[in-house]
């Protein structure tokens, strides 16, 4: 009796869906409709995976550059620089263009077999992989300065400017020269500054020495006198420099703070008291 009524019922679910696919006249879609599909969703999904790991490669070149060594100068706390150097809008296109690339894959012939965390897991690592890769070659550094077009956006490279020319706060960046003996620096803003300073640690003047662009932290002495308590490079990391020429600066700054262990009173009595210089310095006894 069962046996028949279940045979009964399935004969109405097959009458009912043939009269539904007659009333409104529903044709069967040809099989290279549904491979056609599916490459569609994998080109999406890979498109959406290399997006968003274009947005993470400026992320990454955000990040590189926030100065985390020196954000006691900039900002005195930690919670205040990290606040205001997080690149949210890269973080926000990243979030979107990995949950694109999810939906894309999930959507595909046998995505649907996976498990949610695994898609998104793979979508991120992937995208993640790819965006270092683009950093390395400075594609971050295209995309970030690009963007700072932006009205709602500021770059990297422009926030670390407005950070360090401030001269009113002791704080001084751009291109150092050497005229007639004296050194003349030109701010990231064009301002020309007549540099001065009486005593140096070892680090610093390999810095002054060997180091076209530079920041300073200091005591503007007038509207063109900057008298310097601590130079510090100016490093700019993702856009692919002369890395022999930067790693052999680099090891004479490590060498130079092998010898600075013994002349921490070597800076001007003018310098005591500058507190961007006493934050970093806390900063330094701190790591």
């Amino acid at each position: 009796m069962t046996q028949k009524h279940n045979t009964k019922q399935t004969h109405d679910i097959a009458r009912t869906v043939l009269a539904k696919i007659k009333d409104e006249h529903i044709e069967p879609k040809a099989s290279w409709h549904f491979r056609l599909k599916n490459i569609g969703m994998w080109v999406g999904g890979i498109g959406a995976m290399l997006v968003g790991g274009s947005a993470l490669s400026a992320l990454f070149f955000g990040v590189r550059n926030a100065e985390w060594d020196a954000y006691g100068a900039t900002h005195g706390t930690f919670i205040g620089f990290f606040f205001t150097t997080l690149p949210y809008l890269w973080i926000l296109l990243g979030i979107v263009f990995v949950f694109l690339a999810y939906e894309g894959i999930r959507h595909t012939k046998r995505g649907y077999r996976h498990r949610v965390a695994v898609l998104v897991v793979g979508s991120l690592f992937i995208s993640s992989f790819i965006g270092m890769g683009l950093y390395t070659v400075g594609v971050g550094y295209a995309f970030d300065s690009a963007a700072g077009r932006l009205p709602f956006h500021k770059g990297t490279l422009e926030q670390k400017i407005e950070r360090w020319v401030q001269p009113e706060r002791g704080l001084l960046a751009g291109t150092i020269e050497q005229d007639e003996g004296a050194y003349v620096l030109t701010a990231f803003d064009e301002s020309v500054w007549n540099i001065t300073y009486e005593r140096l640690t070892p680090r610093d003047e390999v810095v002054l020495n060997h180091f076209d662009d530079v920041r300073l932290i200091g005591i503007a002495e007038s509207d063109s006198t900057f008298f310097v308590c601590r130079v510090l490079p100016w490093e700019v990391r993702g856009v692919r420099p002369p890395r022999g020429d930067i790693s052999q600066k680099m090891d004479m700054i490590h060498e130079s703070l092998q010898r600075e262990r013994n002349f921490r009173e070597m800076r001007s009595t003018k310098c005591r008291g500058l507190q961007p210089l006493q934050k970093l310095e806390r900063v330094d006894t701190s790591k």
